[in-house]
């Protein structure tokens, strides 16, 4: 089954925010990482977009892991604004021995222009940071790409629920209030990202970690038992926040070193805050949210994988 644009959003998992339902078909057949190995064989230019950090390092691992040729393209903003993640991407490159492309992009004349608005308004998108993203997609040659993703988030208690408010202001529940429970991006980072893929019809791996059935349900297990572990010595801490390193190491078995969790639009907000005396939401972002209204939400999904379908 090659997945590609009609990825696994569409194969096996849906959610309804309007009627607040989940549908999850985990009884889709599934081989696990097999069926990533089979996919990509019909793929002869495979590139993964690397920011630097580790998420991204993470797609790129695991395509040396499996043997299946790639090569990293990472974006240049004008001006350095994007100078650390430049630097990283290099540096992880030149240790793994992975051919890596550096092409420039002007991020400032994006927003200026107004460029980002159209790019947002063609998937109803409220994010600017998104926008990027798609220009960028959208002028490859490569024949799938790999983009985003991260390990299962997982709620594991209370505690880790207040950490996650903490970072998320949109958070919601769909269906009842039971941990353990999976933070799932349901519009910026996977919907808006599908709908993009689906209309210039380029195959685009959003989440490579939730690539399949198998995957998806053995990495949750991993990073569940992980979290309680964790528990039992920290009483107060989320592991996601504190060492998303062990995470990774839990689920994947891959020793990537711990990143401070960075956007690469830092920069990017200090400039227009400095230019305009304004911040780089209220230029850009909630202009986008107030035509594109609840396009950035982040839901929990309750006792993964065991339900099939929640009703609130």
């Amino acid at each position: 089954m090659n997945r590609g644009y009609k990825s696994f959003y569409k194969d096996y998992w849906g959610i309804d925010l309007i009627n607040k339902k989940v549908d999850i078909k985990l009884d889709i057949p599934s081989q696990g990482w097999q069926d990533l190995i089979d996919d990509f064989k019909e793929y002869k230019k495979v590139e993964v977009h690397l920011s630097g950090g580790m998420d991204s390092q993470f797609l790129c691992l695991m395509m040396k892991r499996f043997d299946i040729p790639f090569h990293a393209t990472t974006f240049r903003y004008n001006n350095n604004l994007n100078e650390h993640e430049v630097n990283e991407a290099k540096k992880f490159t030149k240790e793994h021995d992975i051919k890596h492309y550096i092409k420039d992009f002007n991020i400032i004349d994006f927003f200026d222009s107004g460029e980002f608005e159209i790019f947002a308004d063609y998937v109803q998108c409220s994010s600017p940071q998104y926008s990027v993203f798609f220009k960028n997609q959208k002028e490859t040659n490569a024949d799938v790409i790999l983009c985003d993703g991260h390990p299962p988030c997982i709620l594991s208690d209370s505690i880790d629920e207040a950490h996650n408010d903490n970072e998320e202001e949109c958070t919601q529940w769909i269906g009842n209030k039971i941990y353990p429970a999976l933070v799932y991006g349901t519009d910026n980072d996977t919907n808006s990202q599908l709908r993009f893929a689906e209309k210039i019809k380029q195959p685009i791996i959003s989440n490579l970690a939730l690539y399949s059935p198998q995957i998806f349900i053995e990495s949750c297990q991993r990073v569940q038992q992980e979290q309680i572990n964790f528990r039992k010595e920290n009483k107060k801490d989320w592991l996601w926040y504190v060492s998303k390193d062990k995470i990774y190491k839990a689920a994947y078995d891959l020793q990537i070193p711990y990143l401070e969790s960075k956007t690469g639009f830092e920069k990017v907000k200090k400039y227009y805050k400095k230019k305009y005396n304004k911040s780089f939401n209220d230029l850009f972002r909630k202009p986008l949210e107030k035509r594109h209204p609840n396009r950035n939400i982040d839901t929990n999904l309750i006792h993964l994988p065991s339900c099939q379908m929640i009703e609130i």
